[in-house]
């Protein structure tokens, strides 16, 4: 498993970050929608139907998904550069979040998370794309790792508690210190 890359981590989390707090629709919106204008080239994870109706889970290689993942970043990033505004590079702003991990492969799609975080993931167990950080491999398989803004945190928590297949955990913040 390689090593995270913290530097990128810290840009990617800085920069979600201020594109919450500039961009997202808030907690008290009606809509209560975590997902902005930006929107993913692809999916992380697709339930499809062939011609005889049968469904099937379609699961990108992992350099596709990392590519999707890569991509929104990028897009967030230049978005926030547009309007004038860059992330700070030397500091890790939490801002009050967490960071969880969402192990991809984990995932037993029974829209549980789905339901209990009251739409903060989806039926795969995915967080909105605005929260997405970066991916990783690890010995679980692709992992993706995403900010939780602060009134997000007890949605998140329910979804963590009513996964049956433990594909959402909260990373130690701690161990991205050095």
């Amino acid at each position: 498993m390689p090593p995270l890359n913290l530097a990128l981590l810290r840009q990617r989390l800085n920069t979600t970050a201020l594109w919450y707090r500039s961009a997202c629709p808030k907690p008290t919106d009606p809509a209560r929608d975590t997902r902005s204008a930006l929107a993913p080239a692809g999916h992380l994870l697709m339930l499809t139907t062939d011609d005889a109706g049968t469904e099937d889970l379609y699961r990108p290689t992992p350099f596709e998904r990392l590519a999707i993942v890569d991509d929104l970043a990028f897009q967030r990033e230049k978005a926030l550069e547009a309007t004038g505004m860059i992330a700070p590079t030397k500091t890790l702003m939490l801002a009050g979040g967490r960071i969880l991990e969402c192990l991809l492969d984990r995932s037993d799609h029974d829209g549980l998370a789905q339901y209990h975080s009251r739409g903060l993931f989806d039926a795969f167990d995915i967080p909105g794309h605005d929260t997405w950080l970066m991916l990783t491999r690890t010995e679980a398989g692709d992992t993706l790792l995403a900010w939780i803004p602060p009134p997000f945190l007890h949605d998140a928590d329910a979804a963590i508690w009513a996964s049956p297949s433990q594909c959402l955990r909260w990373i130690n913040e701690k161990s991205l210190t050095s």
